[in-house]
């Protein structure tokens, strides 16, 4: 067994106290989003030795049979198949999409073959692994993760439509175009087309979007929805987006 030390990364997301606060050390003031504990090459754990000092990635590259065990080695080869990370969120963290293994492991060759360095900020694939992910919060902690029904994601649409029919046809067009979509729910693109109209949608969607926030922002309906519609306002107030 080896001591490790362990990378932290920041992000636009970061606490400045809670990794501090877990690992009993006074906060430093800067920003702390994710310590990584693994052999990702982005940010090995260093394992400390009775010799030195060896990032992990290397360590287990040296023997990965001796450490990873032969069943692990023979499914996974020599890498750690497994990332753990403490994570420390001060707002909403960004949209996440994770692709499957055989398009990440497309994607990285595709990137690698134009010569785009790993650690590029424009880079998607940093890595040939896909992402399966598991929680474990430590303290109170809201997840979003994938998409409602076709059917109650119109509903939602609906009662926005209902409750800002009196305000400028710019809600109305992209409210009414959404629900339309969704209207068709037996069809499994449905909820697919209405969230690329959205993220694609422009000047016309992002107007709509800051008058539909400021309207929300002095009275949220009272309803089946009321806290669907608090959660999106919560996270336009942090980002700029719904």
């Amino acid at each position: 067994m080896y001591k490790l030390n362990n990378r932290i990364r920041d992000s636009a997301w970061s606490s400045t106290t809670l990794i501090a606060d877990y690992l009993g050390r006074t906060p430093s003031g800067a920003p702390e989003a994710e310590m990584w504990i693994g052999a990702h090459p982005g940010a090995p754990s260093v394992a400390v030795l009775d010799t030195g000092r060896e990032r992990l990635n290397e360590l287990i590259g040296a023997d990965p049979e001796g450490l990873l065990g032969p069943d692990r080695h023979a499914a996974f080869g020599s890498t750690l198949p497994f990332l753990m990370k403490v994570l420390a969120a001060e707002s909403a963290l960004s949209l996440q999409v994770h692709p499957t293994r055989e398009q990440t492991a497309s994607g990285f060759a595709a990137e690698d073959a134009l010569g785009v360095p790993k650690d590029a900020q424009a880079r998607n694939y940093k890595d040939p692994n896909h992402k399966p992910e598991m929680i474990l919060a430590l303290t109170d902690f809201e997840a979003l993760c994938g998409f409602r029904p076709a059917t109650e994601t119109k509903a939602i649409f609906d009662a926005l439509v209902t409750s800002f029919r009196e305000t400028g046809p710019e809600i109305h067009e992209v409210l009414q175009q959404a629900s339309s979509t969704l209207a068709a729910a037996n069809d499994p693109t449905a909820v697919r087309r209405t969230f690329t109209g959205l993220i694609r949608g422009g000047d016309e969607v992002s107007r709509a979007v800051d008058a539909a926030a400021a309207l929300l922002g002095s009275t949220i309906p009272e309803g089946p929805h009321t806290a669907a519609l608090k959660t999106a306002l919560e996270l336009s107030d942090m980002s700029g987006v719904i």
